[in-house]
């Protein structure tokens, strides 16, 4: 639950962040399925670990109704949000990764 540096990366890890990122856009909009928030963060996560690069994986909560809750997911690299920015301000964060 330690969370990666939240500093400015280096310029080729910045454009390896942003590759990933647009690729995980990608990949999620040509599925014949939905693809959650969840799924592409731990694909991120997934993709920056093979390339030996810190990132931190958020799960938040916000309340929809009364007694609802809604859960999301986002990925951080440096000070790249790499997936599940939209949103992401109107979750508490629980837990990272």
């Amino acid at each position: 639950m330690k969370k990666s540096p939240d500093t400015l990366l280096p310029g080729k890890k910045q454009t390896l962040v942003f590759d990933i990122s647009s690729a995980i856009s990608r990949a999620a909009y040509y599925t014949p399925w939905e693809v959650k928030c969840l799924a592409q963060a731990i694909a991120g996560k997934f993709m920056l670990r093979c390339r030996k690069v810190e990132s931190t994986l958020y799960l938040g909560v916000a309340k929809k109704k009364e007694s609802q809750l809604k859960a999301h997911a986002w990925l951080r690299c440096g000070q790249q949000i790499v997936c599940g920015e939209r949103g992401m301000e109107w979750y508490t964060v629980i837990s990272t990764f």
